[in-house]
């Protein structure tokens, strides 16, 4: 039962922090195709008031450094969960099996 509720905590935070990453992929998007080009500069990150604002940086060391670290944990986290590798392995079956929907292709002038 333990593990149960453990499992959906941890879904729980999962879906809060790809809403929160999803909302703020956006955000940092429709910033950018507003900003006049060459307003978002250090000047700009420094006087910001939005502790998170590094995080805009994708390709930034340092927010790549932070979510390696948060994948390393929630990796960690996953894994210890009894149900993590058989549900893993079925998903790997799933998706190496050969029984699946075919798709429509074309072959000259006809598909």
């Amino acid at each position: 039962m333990k593990e149960a509720a453990n499992y959906r905590k941890l879904r729980a935070m999962s879906i809060r922090f790809n809403r929160f990453r999803t909302i703020a992929s956006i955000g940092g998007m429709a910033a950018l195709s507003l900003a006049p080009s060459g307003s978002l500069n250090a000047a700009t990150a420094a006087d910001s008031e939005d502790p998170y604002l590094w995080l805009e940086d994708v390709t930034g060391e340092k927010a790549l450094n932070w979510v390696r670290q948060q994948n390393a944990t929630s990796q960690k986290e996953l894994e210890s969960l009894p149900d993590f590798e058989p549900t893993r392995k079925r998903l790997l079956e799933i998706l190496d099996s050969k029984e699946k929907i075919p798709y429509v292709s074309k072959h000259g002038a006809w598909y």
